[in-house]
């Protein structure tokens, strides 16, 4: 009867030696792949829903996905939707010109046109409070007070302690007067610039539309914003708001009661009489003839002939009123500071306040039909 077979140890060992070899190798090359595949892979398209269970495999984990997308800084003052296009026009601070074709999906900023700049504003002093805090002892300035005297007897007597005189001139040099400072210069020699604030954006279609700004600015595009044009308004004052009634006629608004209209495209315009001065932030047009215009103090004004002659309405509150809008001429809405809301049924010749339900200020508004309504304004309201 023969020994049994005992197995080669060291070969057994080898065997494991190169399995374990080749299983490491392995999960190395699948790691250099998956460590591959991901750095080349596509982010997930829709980055404002929760990733599915599928999307969770086949594309990047994030977390906050939307923050990936561009973002824009600065202000955003107005906003405007060209009806049954679903193009929308976005314009604000810097010069700021933003446009969605695709119903807000994506934006894209359109250039400022060049050569339109403002001066930028003088810096705000700002005065230290313990500037104004004497602190320790004060000085003195004997010979500036009236003068002490003690009448021993019936002589009066002068107290003040008196400088010597006997070097002073004869006659005390005249003083100057102060030669005022320039404003600050870049380094090019030239007073610092930027592009203006834009207020208020108008289309009347998908080509024509128009833009108003700081410093009496206007632009216009005809092309559905591929280039915009700077027009000659008239005025370097503040304009806050912009309608037209169709391609060619327009009106604008802005400080101290500025009205400007247009009969051409805003090739050229005009100044209207409002007869107020305070600052008007809105005006909306029913057709080329009715129109209404609101503004600081409660302030709304009316037309009948396309501007020429404004009226003045009672609207029942000294709150600025910042955006109206009417679906006819006799229907319409106003809302403005402290959350007031305005109505009227008549054209405006009687206003009657509603109850908003807030106390924010209110600068957007906007009726498709006399039932349903929005307003929008501060703290996301």
């Amino acid at each position: 009867m023969s020994a049994p077979k005992v197995p080669d140890e060291p070969a057994a060992k080898g065997s494991r030696k190169i399995a374990t070899g080749w299983l490491i190798g392995l999960c190395l090359a699948v790691f250099v792949a998956a460590t591959v595949y991901a750095l080349n892979q596509t982010p997930r398209p829709d980055p404002f829903t929760p990733a599915t269970t599928t999307e969770k495999f086949l594309f990047p984990y994030e977390e906050n996905a939307f923050m990936r997308l561009p973002m824009v800084s600065g202000s955003l003052r107005d906003i405007f939707i060209v009806s049954g296009s679903g193009h929308i026009w976005v314009v604000g601070d810097g010069g700021l010109i933003l446009v969605s074709r695709d119903k807000g999906q994506s934006w894209e900023r359109r250039p400022f046109p060049a050569g339109l700049q403002v001066p930028e504003p003088p810096p705000i002093l700002k005065m230290n409070v313990l500037s104004l805090i004497q602190w320790g002892p004060r000085r003195a300035y004997a010979a500036d007070q009236p003068a002490l005297k003690k009448k021993p007897g019936r002589i009066p007597v002068d107290v003040r302690q008196q400088a010597p005189v006997q070097n002073m001139p004869a006659k005390l040099p005249e003083k100057q007067p102060e030669t005022p400072q320039p404003p600050a210069t870049d380094t090019a020699g030239k007073a610092p610039v930027r592009l203006p604030n834009l207020n208020a954006v108008y289309f009347t279609d998908e080509a024509f539309g128009w833009i108003a700004g700081e410093s009496g600015t206007i632009l216009s595009t005809r092309d559905g914003g591929l280039t915009w044009q700077v027009l000659t308004s008239g005025t370097h004052g503040l304009l806050h708001g912009l309608h037209f009634a169709d391609r060619d006629h327009g009106w604008a608004c802005g400080d101290d009661g500025a009205i400007l209209a247009t009969a051409n495209g805003g090739r050229s315009w005009q100044v209207q009489t409002s007869g107020i001065y305070v600052p008007l932030y809105a005006l909306h047009f029913t057709d080329g003839q009715r129109g209404w215009a609101c503004g600081s103090r409660g302030t709304i004004l009316s037309t009948a002939d396309g501007g020429q002659t404004w009226q003045a309405q009672r609207s029942g509150t000294s709150a600025p009123l910042y955006a109206l809008h009417f679906i006819d001429g006799d229907r319409g809405w106003a809302c403005g500071r402290d959350g007031t809301i305005l109505t009227t049924t008549d054209g405006g010749q009687t206003w009657q306040a509603q109850t908003s339900g807030t106390s924010v200020t209110l600068s957007a508004l906007y009726f498709p039909d006399p039932a349903h309504g929005w307003a929008g304004g501060e703290n996301g309201t």
